[in-house]
């Protein structure tokens, strides 16, 4: 679901802070291994605890959410933030909900800096983008 190469903010960007965009999907899994997602009303405890847990959001920033047909989803999904901490909460978060997976997509605001990580039943795991470009196959013309 994600490309990406390794990206380190510079000095001045650590002092000023880097923004990030972040995408997230929530989903368990059938018998069968296939994905399935969740409902509204797992949506809602998602943004709930998740409010309680972090550090980035008021404990009942999630009540915003709660006309949205994806309020966990749409919670993390953003414009740009400084979320730092967002490895150690989201592993918080997995660890509380171990039947559920979650991705998290984030897109750095320096060009190329695209990754995915992956989190479940307290484990994470860190994904950088490969970015590669097709050639055309030209024949002889």
């Amino acid at each position: 679901v994600a490309t990406i190469f390794t990206y380190a903010p510079n000095e001045e960007e650590n002092e000023m802070g880097y923004y990030t965009n972040f995408t997230v999907t929530v989903y368990s899994k059938d018998e069968n291994g296939a994905k399935v997602g969740t409902d509204y009303e797992l949506q809602m405890i998602l943004a709930r605890r998740f409010c309680e847990i972090s550090n980035w959001f008021d404990p009942d920033y999630w009540k915003r959410f709660e006309s949205s047909p994806d309020p966990f989803e749409d919670l993390i999904d953003s414009d740009c933030y400084k979320w730092y901490d967002h490895e150690t909460e989201m592993t918080a978060l997995s660890k509380t909900f171990p039947n559920l997976y979650f991705e998290l997509h984030g897109h750095g605001e320096t060009e190329g800096d695209l990754w995915m990580e992956y989190f479940h039943n307290g484990k994470s795991f860190h994904a950088d983008a490969h970015i590669t470009y097709d050639k055309p196959d030209w024949e002889d013309e």
